[in-house]
């Protein structure tokens, strides 16, 4: 009868063994490490939204598993083998926790990658913006030069235009000194016939001055004359 009882005893602790060993779905240590494993597999980490959500998960779970460790601490201190309930709780806590820090380091993780691509398609973008100011600034050097080759051909078009009227313009201001020389002439010569169509006027008028002078003294002599005559004639005349 002992026999039995003991044996009866025996398989009671490796039963309960066996369910500490294997903990149910709805353990509450495991439910908030299950839970977001769930919601928060690595391959939807896909943007900063979802990382930060994920991060923000990850401490509400973790507060989870430590309350749920608590409540299973101190519900070992009821059991015969508390050593061995401490052993399986603290077994499911570092699980738990551990899948947890799973989410935890895949947040991480795919920031650091999204971060990494930003600074690429920065780094790639800055490259791109480089070779096209580059480029444009080759096309207007390339323009530049071409606009300076080409005023340059102008400038010596020009000198050589020049160059090749030099006799022509020579010709020319021979031609317009000799035409300054005929003017000037021409205008001495009208200057000097007006001179001396003046003086000529002048010399007219003077002689027609004296003319008439010396008519008005002829008839002043001719009146003085006959004012002699009368005053010496006989009595009888008179």
């Amino acid at each position: 009868m002992k026999g039995a009882n003991c044996a009866m005893a025996v398989l009671g602790l490796l039963a309960c063994c066996v369910a500490l060993a294997a903990p149910a779905a709805d353990d509450p240590i495991a439910v908030p490490a299950a839970a977001i494993t769930r919601d928060f597999p690595a391959a939807s980490l896909t943007d900063e939204a979802r990382i930060a959500a994920a991060r923000a998960a990850v401490d509400k779970a973790r507060h989870g598993v430590e309350w749920a460790t608590y409540d299973a601490q101190v519900a070992c201190q009821k059991r015969f083998l508390v050593s061995n309930c401490m052993a399986d709780v603290h077994n499911r806590s570092r699980n738990a926790l551990a899948e947890v820090r799973d989410v935890e380091v895949n947040a991480a993780r795919t920031e650091r990658e999204l971060k990494d691509r930003e600074t690429r398609d920065r780094r790639a973008k800055a490259d791109a913006e480089a070779r096209e100011k580059e480029a444009a600034a080759a096309a207007d050097r390339v323009r530049q030069q071409a606009d300076l080759e080409r005023k340059q051909a102008n400038v010596s078009r020009a000198n050589a235009d020049f160059d090749a009227a030099a006799p022509t313009r020579a010709r020319n201001a021979d031609a317009e000194a000799r035409r300054r020389a005929e003017r000037a002439a021409a205008g001495n010569q009208a200057a000097a016939d007006q001179a001396a169509r003046q003086t000529e006027a002048r010399q007219a008028f003077e002689r027609k001055q004296a003319e008439a002078k010396q008519r008005q003294e002829e008839m002043t002599r001719r009146r003085a004359e006959r004012r002699s005559d009368a005053a010496t004639a006989p009595e009888t005349q008179r």
